[in-house]
């Protein structure tokens, strides 16, 4: 099998079932892997994921596989695109995986990952999503977040995070989305997020402890903005009616304690 000129290997649609076999570690050809939707179970089998020199993407996802995340995909140069959400996988996320040289696509969301965020995440210099959201996850979001300066997306809900939202996540450059929403985050938010006036579009951070004034110039000059959902929060203010009828405004949940003129938004507890 490892001389067949074999690059891809996608399988969906929901029909498989069994573990996955490891004679697909043959295929030392393969630029991408991808297995979703399935009723798969097992682990990863560590002949699939090691000496993939040409490995671009490998992503199984929406199965019900078990296990730990394998390390050795670090030693794959050239993948770009990690994906393995929606199966049952456990234990914690590798430092290795700090080691990426062209990672930017991270997947590791509806999993079962406990432990903490590496800080070696922090060093991957062409991340552009980062999903980490319905684990149980702990500890805080880094200051050094900042460092990941091509990143779009970061989702990080629906853990058990702790601390305040760095102030440095509003010094990112190309941030769209933000989904950490369902955390026991502190803290206010900051007048600063008005940095972002330029690329967020989504902004999910209800079901926390956050405290203080709602922001609303802050919030107000940023134009894009499209989503902003707050409630379940011990936020305090007002939200004006600009904000909740601008072009771009498609859903704006709030706390009681927050006042929407016009009853403008959804205010929800």
């Amino acid at each position: 099998l490892s001389s067949i000129p074999l690059v891809g290997g996608i399988f969906s649609g929901g029909k498989l079932r069994g573990t996955i076999p490891s004679e697909l570690g043959l295929l030392t050809n393969l630029k991408s892997v991808y297995i979703q939707a399935h009723r798969l179970t097992g682990t990863i089998p560590e002949e699939l994921t090691q000496n993939k020199t040409n490995l671009e993407m490998f992503a199984i996802t929406r199965n019900r596989l078990i296990g730990t995340l394998p390390t050795n995909l670090v030693d794959s140069p050239k993948l770009q695109n990690l994906q393995f959400h929606g199966n049952r996988m456990n234990g914690t996320i590798p430092e290795l995986y700090g080691q990426f040289t062209r990672l930017d696509n991270l997947e590791l969301n509806q999993n079962q990952f406990t432990g903490t965020i590496p800080n070696k995440f922090y060093d991957l210099p062409l991340l552009v999503q980062l999903s980490l959201n319905n684990n149980d996850l702990r500890g805080s979001i880094s200051t050094h977040i900042s460092q990941l300066t091509d990143i779009r997306i970061i989702e990080m809900g629906d853990n058990q995070l702790t601390g305040t939202i760095p102030s440095t996540l509003y010094t990112m450059p190309n941030l769209a989305v933000v989904r950490i929403a369902g955390n026991e985050l502190t803290g206010t938010l900051s007048e600063d997020i008005a940095m972002l006036n330029e690329t967020l579009q989504i902004f999910i951070a209800h079901s926390n402890n956050l405290t203080g004034t709602f922001p609303l110039e802050a919030f107000e000059s940023i134009p894009a903005l499209r989503e902003l959902e707050l409630h379940n929060t011990k936020l305090v203010g007002n939200v004006s009616a600009a904000l909740c009828e601008s072009r771009t405004m498609r859903n704006l949940t709030v706390p009681k304690t927050v006042t929407c003129e016009n009853k403008c938004c959804d205010i929800q507890a």
